[in-house]
């Protein structure tokens, strides 16, 4: 029978301690990766032993804003001490904030791209010096529907979801030759805590559900069977591609 096999394999998940990115974390750790939760909160510490207790995997929670560079590299640094290694990268953190283009302020505008744009790419630079010298790995971003479609009231979201697409496909080009597949997977509608406001009023959550050729909103564990796949040796002639997992909300 065909499976997913991370076992050995070392991930890092940010934001992953809850909404997608614990999906994301929950199904690594079950395909036998070690997995390293990273959250600006200390709550990716009790993520991480639960994970770790239910799949019988190595797993750690470390703290770190992935807005500030210094604090992701410190972040590293505590991965090579606990294990030595990186074999899967993946960038889920992000911030959405709705607000009307006329009133993003110079802090909004740097307080989303910052996590969600910038931390991705030192992110992934980090995980590619490491990667580099062990012979490869992946590096899965986590994008959006909003990079190919336009909604209002999210300009800065939008700028910075567009962005990670465009950034997956120049990284993949850079180091492919160095056994290093860089590919994004492009969420829809999930209701998370991201969101789960905006969703809960029903006008909202039936026009989500209305846009999608499958009708429904998607669920965490939906985003983390793509990225698992694009994790395995299943994709090891896959890179440079954002692949939506939208249930066919921008073909619609």
């Amino acid at each position: 029978m065909l499976s997913i096999d991370l076992s050995g394999k070392v991930a890092i998940v940010t934001g992953g301690n809850r909404g997608i990115g614990f999906g994301i974390s929950e199904t690594l750790a079950e395909a036998g990766a070690a997995v390293v939760v990273v959250s600006r909160h200390a709550e990716c510490q009790a993520a991480a032993a639960a994970l770790g207790k239910q799949y019988g995997t190595r797993c750690h929670g470390f703290a770190a804003d992935i807005s500030q560079p210094a604090e992701i590299a410190s972040m590293m640094e505590k991965v090579d001490q606990a294990y030595g290694r990186v074999d899967i990268m993946v960038h889920n953190a992000g911030i959405a904030v709705r607000a009307p283009a006329f009133e993003i302020t110079v802090e909004a505008w740097d307080t989303v791209l910052n996590t969600n744009l910038r931390g991705a790419f030192f992110c992934a630079q980090e995980a590619a010096k490491r990667m580099r010298n062990q012979g490869g790995g992946a590096i899965i971003n986590v994008g959006s529907v909003h990079a190919k479609t336009a909604m209002r009231l999210y300009a800065h979201y939008g700028a910075s979801k567009a962005g990670i697409s465009q950034l997956t496909r120049v990284l993949a080009l850079e180091w492919g030759e160095l056994g290093i597949r860089v590919n994004c997977v492009a969420p829809g509608s999930v209701p998370t805590d991201i969101n789960r406001e905006v969703l809960a009023i029903p006008e909202n959550r039936q026009r989500n559900i209305a846009k999608t050729v499958l009708k429904r909103l998607g669920t965490p564990r939906d985003i983390a069977g793509a990225v698992a796949f694009l994790a395995s040796d299943l994709s090891a002639y896959v890179t440079g591609e954002t692949l939506y997992v939208d249930g066919g909300w921008t073909i619609s």
